[in-house]
């Protein structure tokens, strides 16, 4: 419900970029992680390798992933001493690697140079920068605020249903609540331990990226690719509160949850009333021919005029 109806992935899904594709991307590797592969044949160690590092095409930022993804697998095995297996996880992360770099990479254009202006946010909050000139307790309250702060508008900005200036914008603090109970339910549930070792790994390739200044932590389309790991959490928190059988709570439960839909398909009839493209043949066509225009400059993100049946008419 959340995936479906978040409008950071609507926007980038109707608008045809790759950001959506990263959301089924990481779901996909998030399924890989569950599973217990089959190391019946070497054939196979090529196979996951494939599987997995291919999944780079829909999206770049799944390669970031890449390490949780087979550090997880790496410490599991490590755990349970199933040293064969762990040999064999070795082997195909590093055939994983090989081939993002030779066949993956090469057609990726990756810019390393710094973030863009428009992604610091207007005063820089989104850009880490620790003062080095500061103390040690204004470090140590900066660094809470930087990131709990911004991972709170990234969380919020990612699951919203609504728009911002909505009042009930606060549905979003309530997912944030479920995430935060599915954290914790989480960890002490012994069947998802390599759900909790994948996000925090997960959580310091972000940091990593952060700190090197090689992204911000900003309420972006950049963060899209976490999507999935918000939304389990996010059930796994819902699911937690669901176990308390009482027929009171059951009520309640689906009280809010039709009260919620319900503020959602209000929500999107609002959207989509806000987001009609304007551009309009016959308004254009009419205004061509009354100001006698020669000379069309297109901007790039609107519709190619000559692919337009009323515009080949004027040429």
């Amino acid at each position: 419900l959340i995936i479906n109806f978040s409008q950071e992935f609507f926007i980038f899904s109707l608008n045809m970029t790759t950001y959506s594709a990263a959301v089924l991307a990481t779901a996909i590797l998030m399924y890989f992680l569950s599973l217990t592969e089959n190391y019946n044949k070497k054939i196979f160690i090529l196979y996951n390798s494939l599987k997995i590092s291919f999944l780079s095409i829909l999206h770049y930022q799944i390669i970031f992933l890449f390490p949780a993804y087979y550090m997880t697998k790496f410490l599991l095995n490590i755990k349970k001493k199933n040293w064969l297996r762990l040999k064999f996880n070795i082997y195909e992360s590093i055939l994983s690697f090989i081939l993002v770099v030779l066949f993956i990479l090469p057609f990726i254009k990756l810019s390393w140079g710094g973030v863009d202006l428009w992604l610091r946010g207007e005063n820089n909050e989104y850009l880490y920068y620790l003062n080095p000139e500061d103390n040690l307790l204004s470090k140590l309250m900066y660094l809470i605020k930087f990131f709990l702060g911004n991972f709170i508008q990234i969380f919020t900005s990612m699951v919203s249903i609504l728009n911002y200036e909505s009042n009930f914008y606060f549905i979003n603090y309530f997912f944030l609540s479920l995430f935060i109970l599915g954290l914790i339910y989480s960890f002490n549930n012994l069947k998802l331990h390599f759900l909790n070792i994948f996000l925090i790994l997960s959580i310091l390739i972000v940091i990593f990226l952060v700190i090197i200044n090689k992204q911000t932590l900003a309420p972006s389309r950049h963060y899209l690719f976490l999507l999935p790991i918000m939304v389990i959490y996010t059930g796994i928190g819902a699911k937690f509160l669901f176990r308390f059988n009482s027929i009171l709570f059951k009520y309640f439960y689906n009280f809010c949850f039709i009260i919620i839909f319900s503020i959602i398909l209000n929500n999107y009839l609002v959207f989509f009333e806000d987001r009609k493209d304007p551009y309009s043949s016959n308004s254009l066509t009419e205004i061509i021919n009354k100001n006698d225009i020669e000379n069309i400059f297109s901007y790039g993100f609107y519709p190619d005029l000559r692919l337009d049946d009323e515009f080949k008419k004027l040429e």
